[in-house]
């Protein structure tokens, strides 16, 4: 079971590295995207630069914080009952 992940086994399953290479680049991506909306302290080009990097200029407002959790949680939590539901 260590090596399936959505019902496919990744070491049986291998993808070609250019395949493999662009997920990875890709999902970097996503994720330091996504943490900019989430985090006003991403040190994204740390040590080069000693200022945080923000998505949005209001990326340290309170009330958008707590907009911007509350969606991602709610696609987290769909993805998980459907998940749960299979």
């Amino acid at each position: 079971g260590w090596r399936r992940f959505a019902g496919r086994d990744y070491v049986m399953d291998r993808k070609a590295l250019p395949v493999a290479a662009a997920s990875a680049v890709l999902g970097g991506a996503t994720h330091l995207a996504i943490d900019l909306a989430h985090h006003v302290d991403t040190p994204v080009l740390w040590p080069w630069r000693d200022r945080a990097l923000h998505l949005v200029p209001w990326a340290d407002d309170t009330l958008w914080g707590l907009a911007i959790h509350a969606v991602f949680g709610a696609a987290f939590l769909s993805m998980l009952l459907r998940w749960m539901g299979k």
